[in-house]
């Protein structure tokens, strides 16, 4: 809300006009993301940047009255420590959400599916984050598979396709099948059917399966 009225506090029209640009160019941003921005949080990261230039004319007005303040320096004094402790604190609660998770049995999930696969392997999957996880840790690239969300988004648009041809599509030419997302499988009761039913187990572990497409089950 500060940043929104940032550029009723600029000093300067070009400072003003800029600001007013930026904001305008969110909002037609959100108009045309307008599924992907009330969907997915990382659609606002342009925000954070926008926030923080609009909120610098607020700034400079503060930073000139606490200068021209005749209040007692002391005064002044708490003022900053208030103002970098709301610097802190966010700081802090983040540095206690990554050290609440320790990360590092997953990267080992990751590095025993990309040895599985031999770093080389035609692999489509339904994983976390469209596959990045697997080729950060695994070194294996992946075709990922849409999940419900990105499903339902392309029905929205009328470009839905019939399952068995997007199946097909999808694993033409690719050896395996990896389902790490196992809530997201959940929501997509056919593609389940289609593997467990269809092809034969490669290889399995704790948070992950993978299923031989050249093995099909009669």
């Amino acid at each position: 809300m500060l940043g929104l009225l940032g550029p009723f506090f600029a000093r300067d029209q070009r400072v003003r006009t800029f600001l007013y640009g930026l904001w305008s160019a969110y909002l037609l941003y959100g108009l045309v993301f307008d599924y992907h921005i009330a969907t997915h949080d990382y659609y606002h990261l342009p925000l954070i940047p926008i926030v923080a230039v609009s909120l610098a004319p607020i700034g400079d007005r503060f930073g000139a009255y606490l200068a021209g303040s005749a209040a007692h320096p002391r005064a002044k004094w708490i003022v900053y420590a208030v103002l970098l402790y709301g610097l802190l604190v966010p700081v802090w609660s983040v540095r206690g959400t990554l050290k609440s998770t320790d990360y590092r049995p997953e990267a080992a999930m990751w590095a025993q599916i990309g040895a599985a696969l031999g770093h080389e392997g035609k692999v489509v999957g339904l994983t976390q984050d469209y596959g990045a996880r697997l080729n950060y840790w695994g070194w294996q690239p992946v075709t990922a598979w849409p999940d419900a969300g990105d499903l339902t988004y392309h029905d929205l648009r009328g470009n839905a396709r019939e399952f068995e041809a997007l199946f097909n599509s999808l694993t033409a030419r690719k050896d395996y099948f990896l389902v790490t997302d196992f809530d997201e499988l959940k929501l997509q009761p056919e593609l389940s059917e289609r593997l467990y039913s269809g092809f034969a187990v490669f290889a399995q572990g704790e948070g992950y399966v993978l299923f031989d497409l050249r093995q099909p089950l009669q």
